[in-house]
């Protein structure tokens, strides 16, 4: 499937994706103080509860994007970044030794499978029940006929749902989305229409190139962290801080404008002010949208500038009207999605 089919299906309907994602299962009366010991934010959870936070080298740049869930007595860690191996080892060189707490590996046994769009909360709700609809943002769910966990989640900017099943459900799980899929039009995502729907809605990517030389100073992902604690980075962060360096800020191009190259200068009045840190054309936009590094005084939306000579914009994120945010699973559904109006996705460029 085309890059112009899977963003139509994430942005109108659902779409299925396998993102390479590591999932360990933390086990043992002490897995809570294994991952305190790593994790950047409290782990205030209550059992099904997700948060969402980093893990952060030495430098406080980040090694992996992550969720950290409650189940029951153990705990899932879903990262993005590092192979299980490399996972695995570095968890074991950053926490007390001597701790009752195992590290378990699901790649072998499991597979995650994402379902994304305005309308996979319908079609999840066809496999695994009516209850499901109503599950909040970064909550566990469960699939007992298949032995699944899901975590609703999602970094689409529309409704966005991980299914971890054992790989001996595999043929059930195929056999009971069959029906769905054909009704649903279920397309297939790639991982490159994933990373730029991200990229239109602000959600970070650790497969941007550049940005794990970055710290969340300037990513403006401070918020996964929380300074009063003490983790891998910290200090190297503290550092980052004293620094006040550049921030990215998310920029937007008229349709049919060229897209700048990585490091490509952004100016304002005829002054450098900072550079294209990515940039992509949006299909929804049909034109370019990027992050890019400014200043810390001009890192803020509502910029008129020059990126190569091109006029861009800086904007606030999502770039879209995404189409979950006017979504009402009492009024609105797949079959009556014809008749039922919505914002058009792409607002105007002026």
């Amino acid at each position: 499937m085309g890059l112009a089919d899977a963003i139509h299906a994430l942005r109108t309907g659902v779409a299925r994706s396998v993102r390479p994602t590591t999932v360990l299962r933390v086990t043992g009366g002490q897995a809570f103080d294994l991952l305190d010991a790593v994790s950047p934010r409290p782990l205030f959870l209550r059992d099904g509860q997700a948060l969402h936070t980093l893990l952060l080298d030495d430098d406080a740049h980040p090694y992996a994007d992550v969720y950290i869930a409650c189940d029951d007595l153990d705990y899932l860690l879903f990262a993005e970044g590092p192979s299980p191996e490399a996972l695995v080892a570095w968890l074991r060189a950053r926490v007390p030794a001597g701790l009752d707490a195992e590290l378990h590996d699901l790649s072998a046994t499991h597979r995650l499978i994402g379902l994304d769009g305005p309308y996979s909360w319908e079609l999840l709700g066809r496999l695994v029940g009516p209850d499901v609809v109503g599950v909040p943002y970064l909550t566990l769910f469960f699939w007992p006929e298949l032995q699944g966990i899901g975590l609703r989640a999602g970094k689409s900017g529309e409704y966005g749902y991980d299914l971890l099943l054992p790989v001996a459900s595999l043929p059930a799980f195929e056999a009971a989305l069959a029906g769905p899929a054909a009704a649903f039009e279920l397309a297939e995502a790639s991982l490159d229409a994933l990373d730029l729907c991200a990229l239109e809605n602000a959600f970070f990517s650790i497969r941007t190139p550049g940005v794990t030389e970055l710290t969340p100073v300037e990513l403006q992902l401070q918020w996964r962290v929380d300074r009063r604690r003490t983790f891998p980075g910290r200090a190297a962060l503290e550092r980052a801080r004293d620094a006040a360096p550049p921030r990215v800020t998310w920029l937007r191009g008229p349709p049919g404008a060229p897209i700048p190259a990585v490091g490509t200068p952004v100016e304002l009045d005829g002054e450098r002010i900072g550079e294209v840190l990515v940039a992509r054309r949006s299909l929804v936009l049909e034109g370019p949208v990027g992050q890019a590094l400014l200043a810390r005084p001009f890192a803020h939306p509502g910029l008129e500038v020059r990126v190569g000579g091109e006029p861009l914009r800086t904007v606030s994120a999502p770039v879209l009207h995404n189409r979950s945010l006017f979504m009402d699973a009492q009024r609105h559904a797949w079959a009556s999605r014809a008749t039922d109006v919505f914002p058009p996705l792409a607002p105007a460029w002026r």
